[in-house]
Formats: structure tokens, C-alpha cells, sequence
């Protein structure tokens, strides 16, 4: 009889709610041993849960993203017992604005998150990787960075395109050492952030904001938002050996709202 196949050790940037819940959520039910990192002080009650419902090892690690001196010591940390497998980065921040109104604070709080914190982040957990021999990275961009027009924030979407940049970039410096770097781009999905930008937009416009997500959702050929387990469901395919030979994509989530 062969030996069981050791579990995958995963870590879910943005675990504590969202779209990053439901990869954990997904990536726990699959077998992985899942590690959060959130700056939510209450995310042990997010891993707590998870793992009782999925019988996985389930730790939270409360870290802010700013804080990019930490990150090495962090992946060290979590990679120390049994290595580290899968990092997926789904934090993230949206300051929905229009460009007059965008302060440089403003400006430099959505890139520190969303780019210089995953940056500094996986740059270790790649390092790692690279040393063991392999591994996967899946960001969460969003159909922002690739050109649609829904956004309220030029922050936002050029820190989404950043990305999907930085994506291509990886997959090419470390396809060598067996490891695979991808993005998801998801379009309309209710989750808090996109509540709190819808009701912004929504505000803006003069609009009710169930009929404002409507008519953003119309726009797609299938015509309906997506949900978190739709994006959990694409971070899972593209971590797994079944894209084995995948890497430096970007992969719309969208229902068919844009086609590149």
C-alpha cells in the first residue's frame, strides 16, 4: 500500500472575509492545510471555524500587509514545520473616489496593500519555493486592472493592473525553478468591498444601488454576479496539479464581461 500524499500547506492573504474566506474555505475542504493572514484581530474565529467544518488544520496569523519588514519573518514561520505549497493573495483595499478627489495618501495606502505588501510577501514565499523545488502563487486582480470601465478609482484599477504585470514577470524569473504564478480576475462579486464601492458608485450617480449592480451584471453575457465560491472554484484549479502547465495567466471570472 502507498503512503497517503502529504497535505499541501496554503496561505490566504485577505482570509478573514470575502472572496478570501471562500479560498480557504475551498482550499481547507480540498485537503490543504490552510494558513490566514489578515490584520482582522478577530481571524482566529474565521480559523476556528474553518476547521471544524473541514477537518483541516486551519491557523490564523493576524499581519497587517503594510507591514513588509515582517513578511519574511512570517512565511519563514508559517514554511518552517512542513514547507510551504500554495500562496494566494486576496487581500486587498478599494478607496472608490473619483481622480479629483484622490489624495497621494489615499493613493499610496491602496499600492502599499495591494501591491507593495503582495510583493514583499510572495517574494519570500518564492524564495522558499524556490529552494524546495516548486510551488504556486494565485493573486486576485480584477477585470479593473485589464481595462473595464466600472471602476470609481484610477488608484484601484492601476494597482489591479500592477498585478497582472507582476504576474507575468514572476511566472517568466521562476517558471525555471518549477514554480507557477497566476492571476484571477474577477469582475462583479458580492463581497464587502464590492457593497462598499457599489454604494459609492451608486451614490454618485443618483442611483438605487441594487438597480446600479444591475445594470453592471447586464453588461456580462451571462448576466449575473459572480459569487466568492465562482472565484474560490478558479484559485483552487489554478494551485492544483491539474494546471500543471499553467502559468503567467490572468483568468477573467467575470460572467463574460470583457474578452482579453
Amino acid at each position: 500500500m502507498s503512503a497517503p500524499a502529504a497535505r499541501q500547506v496554503s496561505v490566504v492573504t485577505g482570509g478573514a472575509s470575502g472572496i478570501g474566506l471562500a479560498v480557504a474555505r475551498r482550499l481547507a475542504t480540498d485537503g490543504h492545510d490552510v494558513h490566514l493572514v489578515d490584520r482582522d484581530p478577530d481571524l482566529h474565529v474565521a480559523a476556528s471555524d474553518l476547521a471544524t467544518r473541514t477537518g483541516s488544520a486551519v491557523t490564523a496569523h493576524v499581519h497587517d500587509l503594510i507591514d513588509v519588514a515582517g513578511a519574511e519573518a512570517l512565511v519563514d514561520r508559517i514554511a518552517a514545520p512542513r514547507g510551504l505549497h500554495v500562496v494566494v493573495n486576496s487581500a486587498g483595499v478599494s478607496l472608490p473616489r473619483a481622480s479629483a478627489q484622490l489624495d497621494e495618501q489615499s493613493w499610496d495606502a491602496i499600492f502599499t496593500v495591494n501591491v507593495k505588501g503582495l510583493f514583499f510577501l510572495t517574494r519570500a514565499a518564492l524564495e522558499l519555493m524556490r529552494a524546495a523545488g516548486g510551488g504556486s502563487v494565485v493573486s486576485l486582480s480584477s477585470i479593473s486592472g485589464k481595462g473595464w470601465s466600472g471602476a470609481s478609482s484610477v488608484a484601484y484599477a492601476a494597482s489591479k493592473a500592477a498585478i497582472v504585470g507582476m504576474t507575468r514577470a514572476l511566472a517568466r524569473e521562476y517558471g525555471g525553478h518549477g514554480i507557477r504564478v497566476n492571476c484571477v480576475c474577477p469582475g462583479i462579486t458580492r463581497t464587502p468591498m464590492m457593497e462598499h464601492w457599489a454604494a459609492t458608485r451608486a451614490a454618485e450617480l443618483g442611483v438605487d444601488v441594487e438597480r446600479f449592480v444591475a445594470d453592471r451584471v447586464a453588461d456580462s453575457a451571462l448576466q449575473r454576479a459572480s459569487t466568492t465560491e465562482d472565484i474560490a472554484a478558479a484559485v483552487a484549479f489554478l494551485a492544483s496539479p491539474a494546471a500543471g502547465n499553467i502559468t503567467g495567466q490572468s483568468l477573467n471570472v467575470d460572467g463574460g464581461t470583457i474578452w482579453d
